[in-house]
């Protein structure tokens, strides 16, 4: 099962992102800091049963700046949820062993609308993301491609609603790791073979524009506490993902 773990938080100061083409950005927006920023980040996937979100604050010190680590919040949310359009109500729970980190059962239908509603104390956090449908790998048109060391891999792939994206390659079929990876608005991709003999899983991600902006922040030179995303009320990302496979076998 796939799990887009690098694409759930961002280690904003290493990025699984290695190359990055001009992006619009127009969602991302510098904000100033204060004395404590909440920041949510939550990317739905259509290809896991669990989805995670994670709040935190930022802490500014007196003449220090910004505290650069995550902190969980001072009061813990009483309410976390995520809403579609035909009344189902998905409820976030919080991880006994993270307290920054939060889930819950259910997986997002492709072309969907989703709102998101937290209540902390003192503020009300609100998102909306439309699910970007789902993103298919036309070219090759199997999903194991036999080729030698010294090919070059050539990918196509259509989305019927989302304009950025991102390829990743990944050492196992779960996705757990993004040693490797580029944000584009291509539809297609050559790669030499040779990148596939310790890496041969190779997946197509289509997301919607704030999440493909949220992550393009870095090379911006963006810090997380300076980024407003698509949320009102805190800092970060309410967004989604789709996602396909290739398995690249090198003879």
């Amino acid at each position: 099962m796939f799990d887009p773990v690098a694409l759930r938080r961002v280690a904003w100061r290493a990025l699984p992102f290695l190359a990055v083409s001009a992006l619009s950005c127009g969602d991302i927006q510098p904000t100033a800091p204060a004395a404590d920023q909440v920041i949510v980040q939550v990317v739905l996937s259509t290809a896991t049963t669990e989805q995670e979100m994670w709040i935190e604050r930022m802490h500014a010190v007196s003449g220090q700046g910004i505290d650069p680590g995550p902190l969980p919040l001072t009061v813990p949310p009483t309410r976390i949820e995520v809403r579609n359009d035909f009344g189902s109500v998905y409820t976030f729970v919080g991880d006994s062993t993270n307290s920054i980190r939060f889930t819950a059962a259910f997986t997002p239908v492709g072309g969907q609308p989703y709102h998101l509603l937290i209540d902390v104390p003192g503020r009300t956090i609100t998102g909306t993301v439309v699910v970007p449908g789902s993103v298919q790998i036309v070219e090759p048109p199997t999903d194991t491609l036999d080729v030698g060391p010294n090919d070059v891999v050539l990918v196509r792939w259509t989305s019927p609603s989302s304009r950025d994206f991102a390829w990743i390659e990944t050492a196992d079929s779960t996705g757990s790791a993004f040693p490797v990876g580029s944000l584009t608005q291509d539809t297609s991709l050559t790669i030499p073979a040779g990148l596939s003999v310790t890496h041969p899983y190779l997946w197509i991600l289509a997301m919607d524009p704030a999440t493909a902006a949220f992550y393009d922040a870095e090379r911006q030179g963006l810090d997380r506490w300076k980024v407003t995303g698509n949320l009102h009320g805190a800092v970060g990302v309410f967004g989604a993902l789709t996602a396909d496979r290739l398995y690249i076998r090198v003879n």
